[in-house]
């Protein structure tokens, strides 16, 4: 009995040691399974921190824009008012501006449409100032035929007849000859003066034959502004004597192709003979 006691003793210990060695084998491995756990919770745990920290400051990021994206659209917004403030202000102004314009237009048309009727009442001549100023003109009938003077009357009487617009439309077509040509007058006196106006300038002269007359013109020409494209010399006279009314007539012509050759092409002169014109103008020497 006590010998069978002693084997079953000697055989419980190899299983005792057995026993405690899968134990502790099963501790370490767990030990080791819990710390491995522990470092990889450790890891996420730093891991999910550090995305916290970003998403945070994302979120910070975000709530700033936030905030200057308000800032912003509340600028706009008063922006937006002001510029509708002062878009109204200037329509209201245009407005303004155009009803004013509008009375202003309508108030020179009235204006336009009276300074023609005036016109045209103007040239309203009785029969017999145009004749007699005609037979003043024209002073050998001999030389001018009936038919020009009956020419001449007819346009009185057109003028006369014309609406104010078609006078307005006469006026404006000389502004644009104006400004497109010079218009020399030429005028002789009663006293036997040339006065000639060519734009800004006057100037007189005395003469006792044609060919004088031209070389004094001439010169006179050359003393001048350059003149436009087009000049038409405009010649009317007083009350003078026939011999200078005769001597400028026969001299007019060639002192203007003179003055046409001399401008090398760059001015066409032409003139033309517009007769008696009562004298209106002062007779002082100069």
């Amino acid at each position: 009995m006590i010998g069978s006691f002693r084997r079953l003793t000697f055989q419980l210990t190899p299983l005792l040691d057995l026993l405690l060695i899968v134990i502790f084998a099963q501790f370490m491995e767990v030990r080791e399974t819990v710390e491995r756990e522990e470092q990889e919770s450790s890891a996420q745990i730093d891991r999910l921190s550090g995305e916290l920290e970003n998403k945070g400051n994302e979120l910070t990021a975000f709530e700033t824009k936030l905030v200057e994206a308000q800032q912003a659209l509340k600028a706009a917004e008063q922006n937006s008012a002001s510029q509708r403030e002062r878009l109204e202000a200037k329509d209201v102004q245009q407005r303004t501006e155009i009803i004013e314009l509008t009375e202003s237009l309508k108030l020179a048309r009235q204006q336009r449409d009276l300074v023609g009727e005036l016109l045209t009442e103007l040239f309203r001549i009785p029969d017999e100032v145009v004749d007699q100023v005609l037979s003043q003109q024209f002073e050998d009938p001999a030389g001018q035929p009936d038919q020009r003077i009956e020419e001449l009357k007819e346009s009185f009487r057109n003028l006369a007849d014309q609406r104010a617009d078609e006078m307005i439309m006469h006026l404006l077509t000389y502004e644009e000859l104006q400004k497109r040509s010079d218009i020399w007058q030429l005028y002789l006196t009663e006293d036997g003066r040339v006065q000639l106006s060519a734009g800004n300038e006057t100037r007189q002269f005395r003469f006792s034959t044609a060919e004088e007359f031209e070389e004094v013109l001439f010169d006179l020409y050359k003393n001048l502004p350059q003149p436009k494209g087009l000049v038409i010399i405009l010649f009317s006279f007083g009350d003078a004597q026939r011999v200078l009314r005769r001597a400028v007539q026969e001299g007019l012509p060639k002192v203007t192709d003179r003055m046409r050759a001399d401008s090398n092409g760059r001015t066409r002169f032409e003139y033309a003979n517009l007769g008696f014109r009562p004298e209106s103008i002062p007779s002082d020497e100069p």
